[in-house]
């Protein structure tokens, strides 16, 4: 039991950062429709799962490509 409790504290411990930019971030989010993932990987830490992607985006102003990391 004990090794249960630590297992999930430390689950906790290592996806809470994202967990906590992902919901500061949410009232400004918008959909990008035309974005695209330009880069992209994902792990799976028991059953969790953590992916990290970089979306790029096409601006009208500059016409050139901007990269941002989504995760």
């Amino acid at each position: 039991m004990v090794a249960l409790v630590a297992i999930l504290v430390a689950c906790a411990v290592d996806t809470a950062p994202a967990v906590i930019s992902d919901r500061q971030v949410r009232a400004t989010a918008q959909p990008a429709a035309t974005a695209r993932v330009s880069e992209g990987r994902c792990s799976a830490k028991l059953v969790v799962h953590i992916c990290d992607a970089t979306l790029a985006l096409r601006t009208p102003a500059s016409g050139t490509g901007l990269k941002r990391p989504a995760g």
